[in-house]
């Protein structure tokens, strides 16, 4: 697969998107928008940021910290 043409700032925004998903979701979330822009010569940041948002909304990654694993501040207190 060629490489894709992004620039610093988008390649930021991809990094920063990819580094909140649980870390087996982040090889297949950086190959699916690999497969949403391939053959792409140039990637405007508007449709960059929109095919980020629309591939992390439809529910097929998993994020670092979702509502089933509780935080450490969600951690019971300790009793006096």
């Amino acid at each position: 697969m060629t490489p894709l043409a992004l620039t610093d700032q988008q390649f930021t925004r991809l990094m920063d998107a990819a580094a909140q998903l649980h870390p087996l979701d982040r090889e297949p979330f950086l190959n699916a928008v690999a497969n949403l822009f391939a053959g792409r010569r140039e990637i405007g940041d508007g449709e960059f940021t929109r095919g980020l948002r629309e591939l992390l909304r439809d529910g097929h990654f998993k994020w670092a910290l979702s509502p089933s694993h509780p935080t450490k501040w969600d951690a019971p207190k300790p009793s006096a």
